[in-house]
């Protein structure tokens, strides 16, 4: 079976810990749409890109795609940890969060803490705390694909209707933002 996932973390030329979790899980016989590269390799507007914008890419078409990734992939993988902080969540990364839990998307984590960052949202951070009892946690040196493959199943989060929109108002306005990017 073949598995395809893309990485949650805070993506950062000081903590390469997203980029060596995405070579583990390649190692492992996984696809990994994103991040795309396998570094930092610039900034578009203060943001950390890993890929090639004169290639035609733009922010706004790598998020989009980002997103869609989460939406359509069979788990979604979050590397929380961030230097010496351990379950270390910041603002994007709790939005992608919330976004695989509004699409049932199984979601792992590599370390059991979640250090919630002063960046997140109130009520994405009322999501996330509710439901981190769903999440899967797998540790680095555990991480294969036959480990993934037997913890990964049917998820049911702990969501309302309003907090779904809530998630969903805030991607666009993501995605918004980066399309004047352009």
């Amino acid at each position: 079976m073949q598995l395809k996932t893309q990485i949650s973390g805070k993506y950062s030329i000081e903590d390469g810990g997203v980029f060596s979790l995405k070579k583990k899980l390649i190692e492992a016989g996984i696809t990994v749409f994103h991040p795309i590269c396998d570094k930092i390799i610039g900034f578009d507007h203060g943001v950390p890109i890993s890929f090639v914008k004169h290639k035609g890419l733009s922010l706004f078409d790598v998020e989009l795609d980002y997103y869609n990734c989460i939406k359509s992939s069979p788990f979604h993988i979050v590397y929380n940890c961030f230097k010496t902080t351990m379950g270390y969540i910041g603002g994007s990364v709790s939005l992608e969060i919330t976004y695989a839990i509004v699409f049932n998307r199984p979601i792992i984590i590599c370390f059991n803490e979640i250090a919630l960052n002063k960046a997140v949202q109130k009520k994405i951070a009322e999501i996330i705390i509710r439901n981190k009892k769903n999440f899967i946690h797998i540790s680095l040196q555990d991480l294969s694909k036959e480990k993934i493959l037997s913890r990964v199943g049917e998820v049911s989060y702990d969501i309302t209707p309003d907090e779904e929109a809530f998630v969903l108002d805030s991607v666009n306005d993501i995605l918004l933002t980066y399309k004047h990017f352009i």
